[in-house]
């Protein structure tokens, strides 16, 4: 019969549409639970710049209650609001320990930090060993600590020639909550896989790249060509690629590409690491990128670091205790005394090499 499907093919079809049914359901959960950390993002975007008093209060009254306030014992940041007495504030619950969310009586909101001196923020180095390219940071404290270390740039008319990958960006749009999901394999990443974006830098001739795979196959090619005039970029030119060499189509200044075009970018450097700099597109935010390979590099100097803490733990010997029996004679009997003199150079050894001269 015309409709006939055999029994094989029909278990086929089956298990496919259950398939098809079990991923639809995770992606929902997924994009439940990816709310509240994108909203999060979202205040934290918003904390950099003056008149989002409204974005930033309905945000933060969308959270649950049930937060605690700031721990005194520590040191906090006030982002965004008015100081005043912490328990005039119902607190939410952010899901981060690094940042407090409250709202006031008066309608208002009040944001905090947890407050770190810069000798104990990781290092831009330490940062990059945390991450891969190219993937969004969606970690408050991270966030926080990148924002920090972006405001030491100082300006970098001349920065070495080569590629800089993308690496973290201080604020946020659709899509941060896009690739959020994609990266957790739901079916946004059917839509739009991850980006591989980065910088080229050459005699003052600069270009920006960002390759997308829409549906997972379409590869789309975004590019930029700007001049530098001292420390700032002027973007010249866009031109967007669909498709494949022999097969695709290619767009010179696409109208989405020029509209954010026209707004130069200021390059700075990082007082701490030749591997990064930082972009500050103006009205927009800003931009972290690091030479090709800096995230591999880092993590291999971290871990020769490690290896060094741990020879040098294993060198150095533990003082020896000992106790002084002198039954009651002059009153020493029962002082306790370290025999430590023998192992005090190893230890100083040890120190020297948990430091090793990068």
């Amino acid at each position: 019969a015309a409709g006939f499907m055999p029994p094989a093919a029909r278990a086929a079809r089956a298990a496919a549409a259950a398939a098809a049914a079990t991923w639809a359901g995770y992606t929902a959960v997924v994009r439940r639970a990816n709310q509240r950390p994108f909203r999060l993002l979202e205040i934290l975007s918003a904390t950099r710049l003056e008149g989002n008093a409204t974005i930033i209060a309905d945000k933060v009254s969308a959270f649950p209650g049930g937060g605690t306030a700031p721990d005194l014992a520590y040191d906090w940041d006030l982002l965004h609001g008015e100081a005043g007495p912490l328990d005039a504030v119902e607190w939410k619950d952010s899901g981060a320990d690094a940042v407090k969310l409250g709202t006031k009586a008066d309608g208002g909101a009040v944001v905090y930090s947890r407050a770190r001196a810069s000798g104990e923020r990781p290092s831009p180095d330490e940062l990059l060993a945390k991450l891969a390219m190219g993937r969004i940071v969606v970690d408050p404290e991270m966030v926080l600590d990148w924002r920090a270390r972006i405001d030491e740039g100082v300006p970098h008319p001349r920065p070495a020639a080569g590629r800089y990958d993308f690496v973290f960006r201080d604020y946020v749009n659709h899509e941060e909550r896009h690739m959020l999901n994609a990266e957790r394999f739901t079916l946004d990443r059917l839509v739009v896989g991850p980006t591989d974006g980065y910088v080229t830098c050459d005699r003052g001739n600069w270009s920006i790249v960002e390759n997308i795979k829409l549906f997972g196959v379409l590869p789309v090619k975004i590019e930029w060509l700007g001049v530098a005039e001292g420390a700032t970029i002027s973007w010249r030119s866009t031109r967007m690629r669909q498709g494949w060499r022999f097969l695709g189509k290619t767009t010179e200044n696409p109208a989405a590409s020029e509209a954010l075009r026209r707004a130069p970018w200021h390059v700075r450097r990082s007082p701490l690491s030749d591997e990064v700099i930082f972009f500050h597109r103006e009205g927009h935010g800003r931009l972290v990128y690091a030479r090709e390979g800096a995230d591999k590099r880092a993590r291999s100097r971290t871990q020769r670091r490690m290896r060094l803490v741990a020879l040098s733990n294993m060198g150095t010997k533990k003082p020896r205790r000992s106790i002084a029996v002198g039954a009651g004679v002059g009153g020493g009997g029962g002082d306790v005394s370290s025999s430590s003199s023998s192992s005090s150079g190893g230890g100083g050894g040890g120190a020297a090499a948990a430091e090793p001269d990068e």
